[in-house]
């Protein structure tokens, strides 16, 4: 009994030390939760036009790069959906902004931004959980089309960018760290994934990549979502056939788990 009791109070303990450390700060986590204190926190500024047009301009300059057109990245970066892992409430999100997502690529933005010009983004994220705007359609992706296909239901899309291409797209993202995005003379290229339900709309999910080169010599990497797709560095310098998998994880009421494999002439 006396060992019942002690284990319970260290699982209390344990809970308790959980909820403090989200409550203090924003840590990753899969699951849905809130920070009472930062949802009680009041936007000072109304949602109008003017502010929504300020917004949409930070996000272009700041935001773009990880959470895509319209908030219409892939998995769990997209912004343009009603529930929010980190709360949904005006100070959740303004909090979110401020102080950034421990264990993610989300850094801080207090020190680049004002109080004034968080809340402005916060009014422009809440637009887009509100308006449902057509999104993944028209969505410039950039690099070249090596693949269309379809698995299951859904419709897979690769683009191969050369280090050009990739440079372009990665200058909003400065100052992030990302995963599967390196830095060396290993990389010669990025590798995109767009996965699309039939009517065309994205779909959130996971996608990790196995690159077997012309030598047997095997390379994988997770991705990032990013510009409505899902994206990773890789290092093409041999010339001659890639033998290219992707594993990809869909989320929702069932988990659907998608696999493609394919073969790439690098010349």
């Amino acid at each position: 009994m006396r060992i019942l009791i002690v284990s319970l109070f260290l699982l209390l303990c344990m809970i308790f030390s959980f909820t403090y450390a989200q409550e203090k700060e924003h840590v990753y986590t899969p699951h849905p939760h809130k920070h009472k204190q930062h949802a009680k926190v009041k936007n000072p500024i109304p949602m109008d036009e003017q502010t929504i047009k300020k917004g949409a301009e930070l996000y272009e300059r700041y935001c773009i790069g990880c959470h895509g057109k319209a908030g219409r990245a892939g998995g769990r970066l997209a912004l343009a959906k009603a529930v929010y892992v980190h709360g949904d409430t005006d100070g959740e999100i303004f909090h979110a902004i401020s102080a950034g997502v421990k264990g993610t690529a989300m850094r801080a933005f207090n020190k680049d931004l004002t109080e004034d010009m968080r809340w402005n983004l916060v009014n422009y994220v809440k637009n887009l959980i509100t308006t449902d705007s057509p999104g993944g359609k028209t969505i410039e992706r950039p690099g070249k089309q090596i693949r269309q296909t379809n698995v299951k239901e859904y419709t897979l899309t690769y683009y191969l960018l050369n280090l050009s291409e990739r440079g372009e797209m990665m200058k909003l993202m400065e100052g992030h760290s990302v995963l599967g995005m390196k830095k060396g003379a290993d990389v010669t290229n990025h590798l995109m994934v767009y996965i699309q339900k039939p009517d065309g709309k994205i779909v959130p999910g996971d996608v990790a990549f196995l690159l077997i080169d012309p030598d047997g010599k095997d390379f994988s990497t997770m991705t990032m979502g990013m510009y409505g797709g899902y994206g990773a560095d890789i290092n093409m310098k041999i010339k001659g056939s890639y033998t290219i998998k992707a594993k990809i994880v869909i989320e929702g009421r069932d988990i659907v788990r998608l696999e493609d494999e394919f073969t790439f002439q690098m010349n």
